[in-house]
């Protein structure tokens, strides 16, 4: 590479350089953004007051004549706002809608659709690591009606 080459190479670079200056006046959206998180911060009361007055217009539509289901469906939206506000109050809602669902049914008795009869097995061919083929005593399955 001759010397007038690189002259020309660095004079580009030192161009576009001075180019990415951004103290030069020229505004790059960051001192908008600032600004912006200015006023969001120092309008914090603001936020606050209408978080909590979502919360307490949520609270005063609780009244003894909803159902449980309601009842719960309320506690979750109360739950939802306060979780990422203020989280010891969420868990308290949490654990009203724990209670409220358990007591809205009883609890269910599960019961498995197969069950295992203990007087029934089968014979199940079976390649072992030797190479020789094993029958394993495996149990018969029964599907419930």
């Amino acid at each position: 590479m001759t010397i007038r080459k690189k002259t020309i190479l660095m004079a580009v670079f030192a161009t576009a350089i001075a180019g990415c200056r951004t103290d030069g006046g020229e505004d790059t959206g960051t001192e908008a953004i600032l600004a912006r998180l200015d006023r969001t911060v120092a309008e914090r009361e603001l936020y606050i007051q209408k978080k909590e007055s979502r919360i307490e217009g949520m609270k005063s539509v609780l009244n003894s004549g909803m159902t449980d289901e309601e009842r719960y469906r309320v506690y979750d939206r109360i739950y939802d706002e306060y979780y990422q506000y203020n989280m010891d109050s969420a868990i308290v809602y949490a654990k009203k809608k724990f209670n409220l669902a358990s007591g809205i049914t009883p609890p269910i008795k599960r019961t498995p659709h197969w069950t295992l009869p203990k007087d029934t097995s089968c014979q199940v061919p079976m390649l072992m690591p030797s190479g020789f083929l094993t029958a394993l005593t495996r149990p018969r399955w029964t599907k419930n009606t």
